[in-house]
């Protein structure tokens, strides 16, 4: 082999294998970080796209348990007050006590802040909006048990019938704000089943923020 630049052929020749070497080692390390970058990439995206999925079977979960507090809710309503409050006129009181428990909405309540997540914005107003209403019923209801109780009370104590009549007649003057509670609610109601059952997260077709 001729000298190399004036080099030595065996200096020449280890000089060139070194080389040879040297790019070698830096094609090689090339296509490894690329490798590894790719499979970076896809056990990223696989994470990200299991995340979704966990977080999208969450929030499917809540959206079927609110569905099914929303509709035990309206069945007892409705087995315990609806015949009095559809029957009841301009003018009438509700002369029947509701039970009021504690933690009415424990669906809702635990689960506010997934709530936040759902996409449809339609179907998480109508879902905020119709917990509010419902609330209203039980307000309504507590207060209209308070009057009552205190009409009794008087009853019981045999007191003026003056007292009597002003506290029949609170009973009587509350009534409509009672049934306008329940009508609010109800129709509220109806519009959020529709959602839910429209929506894309039933459907399992919908991705989450």
């Amino acid at each position: 082999m001729d000298p190399l630049f004036g080099l030595d052929s065996n200096v020449a020749n280890t000089i060139i294998t070194a080389l040879a070497s040297l790019v070698s080692a830096l094609i090689g390390g090339v296509i490894a970080a690329l490798a590894t970058r790719k499979a970076t990439e896809r056990a990223l995206k696989y994470s990200l796209t299991m995340e979704q999925a966990n977080r999208y079977a969450v929030l499917r979960g809540v959206l079927l348990g609110i569905r099914t507090e929303l509709e035990l809710l309206l069945e007892i309503y409705r087995g315990e007050m609806e015949s009095e409050i559809e029957s009841l006129k301009a003018g009438q009181g509700v002369r029947v006590t509701l039970p009021i428990y504690q933690n009415v909405f424990t669906v809702y309540e635990s689960n506010c802040s997934l709530i936040g997540q759902l996409e449809e914005d339609e179907l998480r107003k109508s879902i905020i909006r119709t917990y509010l209403l419902a609330k209203s019923v039980v307000n309504a209801h507590t207060y209209n048990n308070k009057l009552i109780e205190e009409y009794e009370a008087r009853v019981r104590e045999g007191t003026s019938k003056l007292a009597k009549d002003n506290a029949f007649r609170q009973i009587q003057d509350y009534g409509t704000q009672v049934k306008s509670a329940y009508e609010e609610a109800k129709k509220s109601l109806i519009q959020c089943f529709a959602l839910i059952d429209d929506s894309e997260l039933l459907k399992g077709s919908m991705s989450v923020k």
